[in-house]
């Protein structure tokens, strides 16, 4: 796909094009320049946008969320990493294929993170999804993104058919402290966010009480002592039967030896006396 560049985007889609590739946001493979004009080549994105998916009726259980919300997590922190600010984190620019596969694209409005301007240069957005800060309170950061994510979980949130009160109310949790208006409050990194989102799955079903997961719990508790006093009890009794054992078979040693000896204590007599007769004899004669 070919995407022509302003004089202000086309350093930025150069810069991109040297990052190593990343899932979930599109390639940048080259900028082309001719009669003074540049041009990116970049991948196609297959799919349809988010704001298309939405407007059509689509709605998103709370696994399909997680998943979108993570991917989305995975690109920006792509860009965070190789500093730089996307600051344009809309549905628009989130494709998702038959297979939920996201790609983000547009780098238009994006740019590399200096740290030591007042406000940007330029100031660009859209309105529900960039920051108080993107309009020139101060200068963007890497938590320009973090706020558009936000928006994006808290929109997708409004028609999830599966969520229960509990698992929306945390993810709402997060989306709000993913917008929060003071940046240093907000999560400080993409990987955090979707580090949270994750955690969210593992959320106690709604219906199940606080004294039903201890009752459980303790069941649980019960049946592994059970299981290692029953392991174990073979053991016990063979070290405590040990000794009676080897005091059984010495004892029985000694009787035998016992028994041996009486049974030739009688032989030998006998054998005297045969062998003494003829001698008691011949002295008679």
């Amino acid at each position: 796909m070919l995407k022509e560049l302003t004089e202000e985007s086309t350093p930025i889609y150069r810069r991109i094009s040297e990052l190593p590739p990343q899932e979930n946001l599109m390639q940048v493979h080259e900028i082309l320049r001719q009669d003074g004009r540049s041009t990116a080549v970049c991948e196609f994105a297959e799919g349809q946008p988010l704001d298309e998916l939405l407007d059509s009726g689509r709605v998103f259980p709370a696994l399909e969320i997680r998943r979108i919300t993570a991917q989305l997590c995975r690109a920006a922190e792509h860009l965070h990493q190789h500093g730089i600010i996307h600051r344009d984190i809309t549905p628009k620019n989130i494709f998702l294929d038959e297979n939920l596969n996201l790609k983000l694209i547009d780098f238009d409005i994006a740019r590399q993170y200096s740290g030591n301007r007042e406000q940007d240069t330029a100031l660009y957005g859209t309105e529900g999804f960039a920051p108080p800060e993107q309009y020139g309170f101060r200068e963007t950061r890497f938590t320009a993104d973090i706020y558009a994510i936000g928006m994006v979980l808290k929109l997708l949130l409004n028609g999830c058919p599966d969520c229960s009160p509990a698992q929306e109310v945390l993810l709402r949790k997060i989306a709000a402290k993913c917008t929060r208006f003071v940046p240093e409050k907000r999560y400080r990194s993409a990987g955090s966010v979707r580090r949270a989102v994750s955690r969210s799955r593992w959320l106690v079903p709604a219906g199940i009480t606080a004294v039903s997961v201890a009752v459980l719990v303790g069941i649980i508790a019960a049946v592994l002592v059970l299981q290692n006093v029953s392991r174990d009890a073979p053991q016990i009794n063979e070290v405590q039967q040990s000794p009676e054992t080897s005091a059984a078979e010495t004892s029985s040693t000694s009787q035998n030896r016992h028994d041996r000896g009486n049974r030739a204590a009688p032989a030998a007599g006998v054998s005297h006396l045969r062998h003494g007769q003829p001698e008691q004899n011949h002295r008679n004669n």
